[in-house]
């Protein structure tokens, strides 16, 4: 019900909390596909922490993060679910996309997100040519929070 209602929203901010209510990978798909109509987005939150949303979900949120072009600030709250290494690396693979991104807040600990998956996003941020401000919440996740 809620993607129905954002897939007609075409704003240019937008806040989403959804933290704790077990949506998984087909939330977030259902999620994303709402989020595909909002073409006009320069400042998208999403919180999702604690929603036991996997790797394939990781990349589903990834592909929609990646078809915002115009996006200059991004906070993503995805914190303690399962993206494993691979999930991570999909994650960053959408950021690279965002070339006009200015602020960057993303909290991803206890994923299980690895040493490569952790190498991945940071290689990633790195090249984000407009980036100014940047938080990263890497935290537990096992063997990737140095």
């Amino acid at each position: 019900a809620l993607a129905e209602g954002l897939e007609w929203m075409n704003l240019k901010a937008a806040e989403i909390r959804l933290d704790g209510n077990d949506l998984g990978d087909a939330g977030c798909r259902a999620l994303a596909d709402g989020l595909c109509g909002m073409t006009e987005l320069t400042s998208l939150g999403l919180f999702l922490g604690r929603n036991r949303v996997c790797k394939v979900g990781f990349m589903v949120v990834a592909e929609v993060v990646a078809r915002f072009s115009d996006l200059r600030v991004l906070q993503l709250d995805m914190s303690e679910n399962r993206s494993g290494p691979d999930g991570m690396i999909a994650l960053a693979d959408g950021l690279r996309p965002l070339t006009t991104l200015h602020t960057l807040n993303l909290q991803l600990r206890g994923n299980g997100a690895m040493e490569s998956g952790c190498a991945a996003l940071a290689s990633a941020v790195k090249k984000l040519p407009e980036l100014t401000v940047v938080t990263l919440g890497l935290a537990a996740n096992a063997g990737g929070d140095r």
